[in-house]
This record gives structure tokens, C-alpha cells and sequence, in this order.
């Protein structure tokens, strides 16, 4: 058991270069650095919000193509992919965390549909589409996953879906994870 009252807080020095260069003179002190920090992100966050928009739309277009088999259903696909991507990986810094969620669920049902070597479930892409499009609503804008247990339930159960679909498809188990 430890000791420590509770709230108390464990400094632990680190003994490596970056800790010692940490904690050399001359540097920047530890709330300065904070404070430029939080002033750069937010400096950022309006490109980061537009490229997210962008995003959005790149993935909606090519899947509403892929979806009407206009061009190389592959090819489209996998820009569809890049773009669940992008958005799965800045969507946090730019305020935009439910796309973030949102596009990170859709990379897992197309990464599933792919290794399974199955049809993408049209059905459950364009529950993600349709998803992505509530998230740039003026009443969901700015929202966390955590204050829509519902919706993130319903993404999660699509995940499961297809993980399902991929295990017959296959004819294997399916893995809940």
C-alpha cells in the first residue's frame, strides 16, 4: 500500500538526457511552457477545424461514389480510408472530438471488411456517413462521445456488426473487442 495522503502528488525525477535538459538553467519555465503551448494549439485549432471539414467531405464524396460504383470501387474506397484516417487522427485538437470518434469506428468496419476479404456493409458505412453529417450540425458541434452514450453505443454495436459479418465471411469466430 502507499503511504501518500490522498490528492498528494509524487514528484519522480527522471535521470535521462531529456529530463536533465528538462531541468538545466536557463530554460523555459514549466507554466510559460504550458501557456505557449495552450497559445499555439489554439492558434491551430481553426486550420485543423477546416481541414477536418475538409475531410468530411473528401469521405463523404468518395463513398457516396463507391456506394453508386462510379470508378474503381477499390481505389475509392481507399481514399475513403485515408480520409476516416485523417479525421480519426486531428479531429481532437481541432474541437471536433465525436468525428474523431466517428472516423476512428469507420476505420475499424473498413479495416474488417478488408482483412475478411467481404463487401464494405453498405448499410453501416452510410450509418457512419450519416453520423459524420450530425456531427457538423450546430447541435452536435463541439460535443464529446461521452455526452452521447447513444450514438457511441450504436457505432460501437456497428464495429461488432461487422466483425460478426467478417467472422462468417470467413468462417471464423467473431472477436468482440
Amino acid at each position: 500500500m502507499n503511504a501518500q495522503a490522498p490528492g498528494s502528488v509524487r514528484v519522480i525525477e527522471v535521470s535521462d538526457d531529456f529530463g536533465r535538459k528538462a531541468r538545466a538553467s536557463g530554460g523555459v519555465p514549466r507554466d510559460a511552457a504550458i501557456k505557449r503551448a495552450l497559445e499555439m494549439l489554439i492558434s491551430v485549432r481553426p486550420p485543423l477545424a477546416d481541414y477536418v471539414d475538409d475531410q468530411c467531405r473528401r469521405l463523404e464524396t468518395t463513398l457516396l461514389a463507391a456506394r453508386a460504383r462510379r470508378g474503381d470501387y477499390g481505389a475509392l474506397i481507399a481514399v475513403a480510408y485515408a480520409a476516416a484516417q485523417n479525421i480519426r487522427d486531428v479531429a481532437d485538437p481541432a474541437g471536433q472530438s465525436l468525428a474523431g470518434f466517428i472516423a476512428g469506428n469507420l476505420c475499424t468496419v473498413i479495416e474488417t471488411a478488408a482483412d475478411a476479404g467481404m463487401e464494405y456493409p453498405a448499410a453501416i458505412i452510410d450509418c457512419h456517413c450519416d453520423a459524420l453529417r450530425l456531427a457538423h450540425t450546430p447541435a452536435f458541434a463541439g460535443k464529446t462521445i461521452k455526452e452521447l452514450p447513444e450514438l457511441s453505443a450504436g457505432l460501437a454495436e456497428t464495429a461488432q456488426m461487422t466483425k460478426a459479418l467478417a467472422a462468417r465471411h470467413t468462417h471464423q469466430p467473431a472477436v468482440n473487442t
